[in-house]
């Protein structure tokens, strides 16, 4: 059983202010299970600022849940053509 907290169009700064400002304050999962940083990377950010993005948001969950498991999956590929 997993709740959904994605938004889409999210970024690694809009999920770290999230994290930051109270969204998983009331919950307690054994596992967070991170998609994140396509959007970044679409948005012209470097491989390496996405790359700071997601380890700060998994340094801020480690803080916050340190009980629970964090899985971060690979990002998948995009394209803005349709």
């Amino acid at each position: 059983e997993g709740l959904g907290m994605g938004i889409s169009g999210d970024r690694c700064g809009n999920l770290l202010w999230r994290i930051q400002n109270g969204e998983i304050d009331n919950i307690n999962p054994k596992v967070f299970w991170l998609l994140i940083g396509t959007n970044d990377l679409s948005d012209a950010c470097s491989p390496e600022a996405t790359i700071t993005g997601i380890l700060t948001i998994v340094k801020e969950l480690r803080h916050r849940k340190p009980s629970s498991l964090i899985v971060i999956n690979g990002i998948l590929p995009s394209s803005s053509r349709r």
